[in-house]
């Protein structure tokens, strides 16, 4: 069956194993075990939805949105680069303080707004 972790968004294909009486669910590629409580099995499209990402700053001041952690180089960072964001965003993200961790949710709004 299928189920959406609930901390990353990611869709897994889990089954269900019970033992001594206890169930939980792995994951049929990885083996990853789960806690009913940590999956989401509604699988309709959710209006809004939360990542956990990273975040880091090179050198020259760029602020940068990775889906991986990314790796410190000589004056910036390399990885599964995402996006770049405004450099006034996330003062206490330095070079020598990243990269950082956050969470980002992300939610349909009307297009009138």
């Amino acid at each position: 069956m299928k189920a959406r972790v609930k901390s990353t968004g990611e869709i897994v294909d889990v089954k269900l194993v019970v033992k001594q009486f206890n169930e939980y669910f792995k994951e049929t590629k990885y083996g990853d075990v789960y806690r009913r409580s940590e999956l989401d099995f509604n699988l309709s499209a959710p209006e809004k939805t939360t990542r956990k990402w990273w975040v880091a700053r090179d050198k020259d001041g760029d602020l940068h949105l990775y889906t991986k952690k990314p790796m410190k180089g000589v004056d910036e960072y390399f990885g599964d680069y995402m996006h770049r964001l405004p450099e006034e965003s996330l003062p206490s993200v330095t070079f020598e303080k990243s990269p950082k961790r956050v969470r980002i949710e992300i939610t349909l709004i009307d297009d009138e707004e």
